[in-house]
């Protein structure tokens, strides 16, 4: 049985697996793509859900790390819409924690997560790898993100897991972006939750290994002035 691209595109985002598989049966090729906008079955797969169909695709040879013109992939795809399963599939073969939109504002996997507070997607990202410091294209971290939106528990698990409350996005931190837009619980968590040293870089100016010699420094500098009073 003959198909187009637009009914094989179309049966993996709303048919079943079956059809899908007859039509990979009929020869058509699993990474064929929308000419405009460069999505392939496994994308629309992955946006409307159908862990089923996910599967077969890939088991057929789709390729996770394909991208939209858009810079969207199959696992961006899947967490814009928020399905868990496939997201945690999608990462169990293969795709990249670190994904990025190429769009504005650039969004990567990670940031995208946390700004809509999607926490079991989140999990499954810092799991498989994700950067908790890789920056969106408008420079936000994913902490901002969550900040930006006031949600706390996804704050909490991105600082548990090394986040650096102390990086600034547009001149802010953090804890200083949940209290500009109202999310007061937001600054709290942020503020209370211990820095983790999970994913701390050696060397580098916001990790708290900098903090050391100039602790050491002040405090020096505190006994000096006690001796010579």
């Amino acid at each position: 049985m003959a198909c187009s691209t637009f009914d094989f595109l179309n049966a993996a985002a709303y048919g079943t697996a079956a059809e899908v598989r007859v039509m990979l049966d009929s020869g058509i090729d699993v990474n064929v793509r929308n000419e405009g906008s460069r999505e392939t079955a496994l994308m629309t797969a992955a946006g409307g859900g159908n862990i089923d169909t996910v599967k077969l695709l890939v088991e057929r040879g789709a390729d996770v790390g394909a991208k939209s013109f858009e810079g969207g992939t199959a696992l961006l795809v899947a967490i814009e819409q928020r399905r868990d399963e496939v997201v945690e599939y999608l990462l169990s073969h293969g795709a990249n924690p670190n994904d990025k939109l190429a769009i504005e504002p650039g969004l990567t996997a990670l940031c995208m997560a946390a700004q809509r507070g999607y926490l079991r997607i989140l999990k499954a990202l810092l799991k498989a790898g994700a950067d908790t410091e890789k920056r969106a294209g408008d420079g936000s971290t994913a902490l901002a993100n969550a900040a930006f939106k006031g949600h706390d528990d996804v704050a909490r698990e991105l600082i548990e897991s090394g986040a650096d409350k102390r990086a600034k996005s547009a001149g802010m931190t953090a804890e200083e972006f949940a209290e500009r837009f109202g999310y007061s619980s937001t600054a709290a968590v942020i503020r209370e939750t211990p820095q983790s040293g999970n994913k701390r870089q050696v060397g580098s100016p916001t990790s708290t290994g900098c903090l050391i010699p100039l602790l050491i420094g002040i405090s020096a500098m505190m006994c000096m002035a006690i001796i010579m009073a």
